[in-house]
């Protein structure tokens, strides 16, 4: 007679450092999103705990669309001044 598997029960919380590898993002912006009400956390003793409920609802709120971005265009490149003009500079 075969033993009944236990069902598995998803968590409904995680550790910053569980949470930054399961939605593959930073701690950085985990703590951004906390900041921005846009994560639920909570403290249990010293740890914080993500609802991972809240990171479900902020992924099912976000455009589908993620295709390319326009691009940005960089700054123009700062010449750096020759050593005739540092020299100067410096007496």
């Amino acid at each position: 007679m075969e033993t009944p598997l236990a069902p598995v029960v998803a968590p409904i919380t995680a550790t910053v450092p569980v949470f930054c590898r399961l939605a593959g993002i930073g701690r950085s912006k985990v703590y951004e999103l906390i900041a921005t009400g846009d994560l639920d956390s909570i403290l249990c003793g010293g740890r914080r705990l993500i609802v991972i409920d809240s990171w479900r609802r902020l992924v099912a709120a976000a455009p589908r669309d993620l295709g390319p971005r326009p691009a940005v265009p960089s700054p123009a490149p700062v010449r750096a001044a020759g050593r005739r003009a540092a020299a100067v500079a410096t007496r």
